[in-house]
């Protein structure tokens, strides 16, 4: 009985938002201060919304929470804001062997691809603590179906149970076992994206630089808000260090449970961004939130990229905060804006030339 009262809660309080954050009139008068710019952006009505609903419920920042009690408020959180499930997936589940442990996969299938179709190993975000691939179920699913690919969703191990580099080690071996999987799934080897947001965006990009020379290499990294310098010295950290979902102490707290209290923090495989030269041939795409603090290394990656011959798309999503794919179930905007994401992603698989495909897009 109790589970049922707190299903029907949760289907209510979710049926409350969708109804709330689509009506302007209602997000122009939760919106406030917010209304106001930053660094000449101002975020869109419906996050602003979102925002100020966060802070009239006292939302707990994840900083005050211990690891297990942000899963579950994150999990929560995004159960509340996805969209329906698609129904045009197929969805099984496998396991492998990691560096550690058995590793998990959900594996997405759309009905009605052909033969070699593309794929994508992607990696989830969440600050390398939270975040599953459960939690991620609803957007791999729109990914496969948007984009027509078979979309492989890692379930890496987390810290601080499991500290770096444990999640960079998992991610290099599922992409290890992903080439051995083209038969098994019929997927095109030649058309294998690698793909993350946030803290799985920053795992991405450091696979991207250790597989762009081997015989098995992603054709494509798409990095979505992803974290890429645990230096934090770019402007927007402290442009954007309060106010929009994703705070510095949020940042500090993610960065000391996945790498301890005293990190190197220019080690590569923490910060993708300072890697030394050569940088690595794997075509881009890059999305960045305008309110985020982490825009500006998102920004300097692709600039970097581009220096070292790369093709790279890069968009930034001026009025959106960090973490707005998982909030395209209620906010229109952001809806908007991951599904052009998708679509764009679908654009460059459909190609027959990858890299002339992304840099067509510029």
């Amino acid at each position: 009985m109790a589970e049922t009262l707190s299903k029907l809660r949760f289907e209510v309080e979710r049926r409350l938002a969708l109804r709330l954050f689509s009506s302007p009139l209602a997000c122009q008068l939760l919106a406030g201060w917010r209304a106001n710019p930053v660094d000449g952006r101002r975020v869109s009505s419906d996050l602003a919304a979102m925002l100020r609903m966060a802070e009239l419920q006292g939302m707990a920042q994840i900083s005050t929470l211990t690891p297990e009690q942000a899963r579950l408020d994150v999990a929560r959180s995004v159960a509340l804001c996805s969209e329906e499930q698609p129904r045009d997936v197929d969805v099984h589940t496998v396991f492998f062997d990691g560096p550690a442990s058995k590793l998990r996969v959900k594996v997405y299938v759309p009905r009605g691809i052909g033969p070699q179709a593309p794929a994508v190993l992607y990696v989830h975000g969440g600050g390398w603590v939270t975040g599953d691939v459960d939690v991620y179920d609803v957007s791999s699913g729109h990914l496969a179906s948007s984009s027509r690919s078979i979309v492989f969703s890692l379930d890496y191990r987390l810290a601080p149970e499991h500290q770096f580099p444990s999640q960079p080690d998992d991610c290099l071996a599922a992409w290890r076992w992903l080439e051995s999987q083209t038969k098994s799934f019929d997927f095109d080897p030649a058309r294998v994206a690698i793909a993350g947001d946030s803290a799985g965006g920053s795992l991405s990009a450091l696979l991207a630089q250790e597989c762009a020379r081997d015989a098995f290499r992603p054709a494509l990294q798409m990095l979505i808000y992803p974290s890429l310098d645990a230096t934090f010295a770019h402007r927007s950290h402290e442009t954007l260090r309060e106010g929009f979902f994703l705070t510095r102490d949020s940042i500090d707290w993610y960065l000391a449970q996945y790498a301890g209290p005293n990190p190197d923090r220019r080690h590569p495989r923490l910060s993708p961004l300072l890697a030394p030269d050569p940088m690595p041939n794997v075509p881009a795409l890059i999305f960045a939130a305008g309110l985020d603090p982490l825009r500006d290394e998102a920004e300097a990656y692709a600039a970097r990229l581009r220096a070292a011959g790369t093709p790279v798309y890069y968009e930034e999503f001026s009025d959106m905060v960090h973490g707005f794919a998982l909030m395209s179930g209620v906010a229109p905007a952001a809806r908007r804006a991951t599904q052009r994401m998708r679509t764009i992603l679908a654009e460059v698989f459909r190609a027959s030339d990858i890299a002339a495909a992304v840099s067509a897009l510029t």
